[in-house]
């Protein structure tokens, strides 16, 4: 039998051996985001856990119309006690002319998929989102006269039930070396996916790749065919083919730490609590949460 391969040496982090300057994107809906437990996790579970030396915070959080004066300051309440950098509250009923304005250069005359196709995603909304979440990074980047280190992704509408690794537990400086971003590991129905269907709703990377990855809402506007996002598949086509085409349209690698000797963020688990240089960020969630 093949001998396993020697776990890769740790490289020097590109941001040295000070700790790192952190941005934190949360986007999504609503939902449960007004509950305790949901905050909770997101505060002491991502941010807290993951560690840093700044650690600034941005949200891009969508309400339903009409909410209610009590739900509304409720939620104001609840993001005030983030201390946030910036904040863009949007209204979902906005969505629709958003997409359309975006959309209005595709070319659909010349597209291998129909034109329809493509406004049928609801991902555009989300992709949408995180464009603007992230843009608020780049506007604080500019006021603070210097980049990030790194910069992670989560939604509002996901609870993490268990707290991520530290940030040095992480090879940084392999993640530079083979451009690669560190996901959860995805659920999927098929055995051949484990490493090749990416979890889109959250994320860690090295500043140096969060251009690329923010920048997915372009896909929209690409010509490519059906074919070339099944590959990145569980079968149906969802959010995450247009999120792994986008990524290896700009060879930009995950890892959700399945492969053995991948160096990066290794085995999967349920709850950290000594966190080893192989961690993968823990994908269990409670996702959508009903509000």
């Amino acid at each position: 039998p093949a001998e396993p391969k020697a776990p890769i040496a740790a490289r020097q982090p590109p941001f040295g051996d000070t700790p790192p300057d952190v941005a934190w994107c949360f986007h999504g809906q609503l939902r449960g985001f007004n509950r305790r437990e949901l905050q909770e996790s997101l505060k002491y579970n991502l941010i807290e856990a993951f560690g840093g030396a700044t650690r600034d915070v941005f949200f891009h959080i969508k309400l339903p119309p009409h909410l209610d004066n009590v739900t509304m300051a409720a939620l104001k309440t609840n993001l005030d006690e983030f201390r946030p950098k910036g904040v863009v509250i949007a209204d979902e009923s906005e969505d629709p002319a958003r997409r359309a304005a975006y959309l209005s250069a595709l070319p659909n005359t010349t597209c291998g998929l129909p034109w329809q196709w493509h406004h049928a995603v609801s991902t555009s909304y989300s992709w949408l989102d995180k464009r603007d979440c992230y843009q608020q990074i780049l506007a604080a980047e500019r006021a603070r006269g210097r980049q990030y280190d790194l910069v992670a992704k989560a939604r509002t509408d996901n609870q993490y039930c268990d707290a991520w690794p530290s940030y040095d537990t992480f090879d940084w400086g392999h993640f530079a070396a083979t451009r690669t971003i560190a996901t959860p590991h995805r659920a999927v129905k098929h055995s051949w996916a484990h490493d090749r269907v990416i979890d889109g709703n959250s994320a860690i990377m090295l500043r140096t790749h969060s251009d690329i990855y923010f920048g997915a809402h372009e896909q929209l506007l690409s010509c490519q065919k059906e074919l070339d996002y099944r590959k990145h598949c569980d079968g149906f086509i969802g959010p995450e083919c247009y999120l792994g085409a986008w990524l290896a349209n700009n060879r930009l690698n995950f890892d959700n730490g399945i492969k053995p000797g991948s160096g990066s963020i290794g085995a999967r688990v349920a709850s950290i609590s000594t966190p080893s240089p192989r961690h993968a960020i823990d994908a269990r969630v409670i996702s959508r949460v009903a509000m």
